[in-house]
C-alpha cells in the first residue's frame, strides 16, 4: 500500500507542475451534477494493500506519460486497467476523471462504477456516476446514486432536487425522464422541496396538467413560496393563460411588495404581453432598489423610450454609456432620442461614437446618411453613403436600398431606378433588392416591372411573405384583379397570421370587391395589432364609403392627434371631406 501512496503522490507532483491538461478541474463541462454540488467529505474507503509492481506499475506509469503526451486513449486504457487489478478507489477516481476529459464515456462509466464500488460512502462518486449515467441517456441508473445523495442531510437538499431536476429535463425520453423522478419521490410524496422539482421537471417535458397538480400542491404544503408562484405563472402562459398569469402575479406582487424576483418576473411579462408602460413601472421599482444592476437600469431605459419618456430614457441610457458590452447599442438609443427630440446634431455625435466593428455601426452610418439630408443636403449626404465601405454582400444591398430610399423621397425616382439597376447587375437575383426596385416601380406607375421582380422573388422564394402581400395589394389597388389579388394575401396571412400589413390588404382587398364588412372586420384586427396612420386612413375611407361618416371622422380625427403630417391620411380626408 505505501508503494502505490507513493507512485500515486509522485503523479500527482507531476501532473500539478506540468500543467497537464487533464486536470480534474477542467473535467467536461456537460458533466453538470459534479460542478453544481460537492460535498466535503473525506474518503472512508478501505485502501487495498497491493504492491506496486510488474504490470501494476507499468499501466500506472504509461497511463500518466501519455495523458502528459495528450495520447488520452492510451493514457485511459492503462489506467482504467490499473484500476480494475488494484481496486484502488484513488486509481479509479483518477481513470473516471481523465475518461470525462478525454469524452470516453463508455470508459467512464465503467471506471466510475469501480471507484463507487471501493469508496461506496464516497458522495462524490455517486454524484460523478449519477452523471455519466444521465449522459448515457439511462435515467434509471442514475437512480440509486442520486438516492445516495438526497440521503446526505444538509441545508443543500432542496438545491439537489432542482439540480437533479434540471438534469433530468435534458433527457431525449421525457417520459423516462419522469418516471426517474417520480421513483425519487415515493419517499418524499409530501416533500415541497421534492414536489417543486418534480412539477419543474414535468413543465419542461410540457406536460403541463401534471406540473400544474404538482405546483398547487407545494403551495398548498408551503403558500406563498416565490419560487413556486412564478413557476405557476409560467404554467398559465404556456396553456395560453397569460391573462390570467399577469393576475395571479399582480396579485402576488402586491402581497409581497418587497420581493424582487417576484417583480422581476412580473416585470418581464408584462413586456411579453406588450404592456410597456405597466413593465416600466416594475422596472422602475427595480431600478430604485437595485441602482447598480445594470440589465435592469437598461431595461428600464429601453423600456421609457418605448413609452416616450425620452428625458428619463435619456438619463438611463447615459448612466451606460461607459459600459464596454453595452456602449455601442446605448449610444444608438441615444441618436435615436436626440433624432426624436429634434437634435440632429446631438445626434450625428452619439451615432458618430459607435466605432467600426461594433454593433449598430453600420445603422448608425445610416441614420447620419439620413439627417444629413436636412443638415448638408442631398449630394453630400450621398457622398458620404457611398463613402461607407464593407465587403459584405448584405450590408452592401442595405446601402444601395438606402441610396435608393434617400433619392425617392427627394423625388428623384429615376436616379433611385439606377441605383436598383446598377446594383441588380452586380448582385443579380437579389431579393432584397428586387423588392426595393418593386416598391419604387409601383410609385413609378411601372406596374409590369413591379409585378415581374415580386414573382421573381417568389419563384426563388414562394413563401416571401412580404412579396406575397406587396402584389396582392398593388394588385387591389392600382388594377381590378381582385381574385388574383385575394389570393396572394390570403397566402401571406397564412405565413404571417399576425402581420399587421398583411391584415390591412386583406381588408383593403375585400374593401376592393365590396365587401365592406369583412374589410371592417381585418381592418380593425390590423388597428388592434398595431396602430398605424395607413390603415386608420383605410379603415376611415371603408366606414365613409359604408355610410358610417360619423365613424370614419373620429378614426381619422384621432389617427390626426397622431401622425398630423402623414401625406396619405390627409390625402384620404381631403378627398372624402370635399
Amino acid at each position: 500500500m505505501r508503494q502505490i501512496s507513493h507512485i500515486l503522490a509522485l503523479i500527482v507532483v507531476a501532473v500539478q507542475f506540468s500543467g497537464c491538461a487533464m486536470n480534474a478541474s477542467q473535467q467536461d463541462k456537460n458533466l453538470t451534477i459534479e460542478r453544481t454540488w460537492s460535498p466535503h467529505q473525506e474518503s472512508q474507503a478501505v485502501l487495498p494493500n497491493i504492491p506496486l509492481e510488474g504490470e501494476t506499475l507499468y499501466d500506472l506509469l504509461v497511463g500518466e506519460m501519455a495523458g502528459q503526451r495528450g495520447e488520452l486513449v492510451l493514457s485511459v486504457r492503462h489506467y482504467l486497467q490499473a484500476a480494475v487489478e488494484t481496486r484502488d478507489p484513488r486509481i479509479a477516481e483518477r481513470a473516471t476523471r481523465i475518461a470525462i476529459y478525454s469524452r470516453m464515456q463508455d470508459e467512464a462509466l465503467k471506471a466510475g462504477r469501480i471507484w463507487v464500488e471501493t469508496d461506496p460512502e464516497n458522495l462524490q462518486a455517486h454524484q460523478v456516476l449519477s452523471g455519466l449515467y444521465m449522459r448515457h441517456g439511462d435515467p434509471m441508473g442514475a437512480i440509486p446514486h442520486l438516492e445516495k445523495l438526497l440521503t446526505y442531510k444538509d441545508e443543500e437538499t432542496a438545491k439537489r432536487l432542482l439540480m437533479i431536476s434540471n438534469l433530468l429535463s435534458k433527457q431525449k425520453d421525457k417520459d423516462v425522464a419522469l418516471k426517474a423522478m417520480e421513483k425519487l419521490l415515493e419517499s418524499r410524496k409530501d416533500n415541497a422541496d421534492a414536489l417543486y422539482a418534480y412539477g419543474f421537471l414535468a413543465m419542461q417535458a410540457d406536460k403541463l396538467e401534471l406540473a400544474e397538480k404538482n405546483i398547487d400542491k407545494v403551495l398548498t404544503l408551503r403558500p406563498g413560496w416565490v419560487d413556486a408562484i412564478i413557476i405557476r405563472a409560467r404554467i398559465y402562459v404556456a396553456r395560453g393563460q397569460k391573462t390570467t398569469a399577469r393576475k395571479y402575479l399582480e396579485d402576488a406582487v402586491d402581497d409581497n411588495s418587497d420581493n424582487v424576483v417576484l417583480r422581476l418576473s412580473y416585470g418581464r411579462l408584462l413586456i411579453d404581453l406588450n404592456k410597456p408602460e405597466l413593465a416600466r413601472e416594475q422596472f422602475q421599482w427595480l431600478a430604485e432598489n437595485l441602482p447598480e444592476n445594470e440589465d435592469i437600469i437598461y431595461t428600464l431605459a429601453a423600456l421609457s423610450l418605448q413609452t416616450d419618456h425620452l428625458d428619463e430614457a435619456k438619463e438611463h441610457f447615459l448612466t451606460l454609456a461607459d459600459d464596454p458590452e453595452k456602449g455601442s447599442e446605448v449610444y444608438f438609443y441615444l441618436g435615436q432620442i436626440a433624432e426624436r427630440q429634434h437634435e440632429p446634431d446631438l445626434a450625428i455625435d452619439y451615432y458618430s461614437r459607435i466605432t467600426t466593428g461594433q454593433l449598430n455601426h453600420l445603422n448608425a452610418q445610416v441614420r447620419i446618411s439620413y439627417l444629413m439630408v436636412k443638415k448638408a443636403g442631398l449630394e453630400k449626404a450621398l457622398k458620404y453613403l457611398r463613402s461607407i465601405e464593407t465587403s459584405k454582400e448584405k450590408e452592401q444591398t442595405r446601402l444601395y436600398i438606402v441610396e435608393g430610399e434617400i433619392l425617392t423621397t427627394a423625388d428623384r425616382h429615376q436616379e433611385a431606378m439606377e441605383v436598383f439597376n446598377a446594383a441588380l447587375i452586380k448582385m443579380p437575383g437579389n431579393n432584397d433588392l428586387l423588392y426595393a426596385r418593386a416598391m419604387l416601380a409601383e410609385k413609378m406607375d411601372q406596374l409590369e416591372l413591379l409585378e415581374r421582380d415580386l414573382r421573381k422573388i417568389m419563384e426563388t422564394d414562394p413563401e416571401n411573405a412580404q412579396a406575397l402581400n406587396a402584389l396582392g395589394y398593388t394588385l387591389a389597388d392600382r388594377t381590378t384583379r381582385y381574385q388574383e389579388a385575394l389570393n396572394y394575401v390570403k397566402r401571406a396571412l397564412e405565413l404571417e397570421p399576425t402581420s399587421y400589413f398583411i391584415l390591412d390588404s386583406m381588408g383593403w382587398v375585400y374593401y376592393r370587391m365590396g365587401n365592406y364588412e369583412e374589410a371592417i372586420k381585418y381592418l380593425q384586427r390590423a388597428m388592434n395589432i398595431q396602430w398605424d396612420p395607413e390603415i386608420a386612413a383605410h379603415l376611415g375611407e371603408v366606414l365613409w364609403v359604408k355610410g358610417d361618416q360619423n365613424g370614419a371622422r373620429e378614426i381619422w380625427d384621432s389617427a390626426l392627434k397622431k401622425a398630423p403630417q402623414d401625406k396619405l391620411l390627409l390625402e384620404v380626408i381631403k378627398r372624402f371631406k370635399k
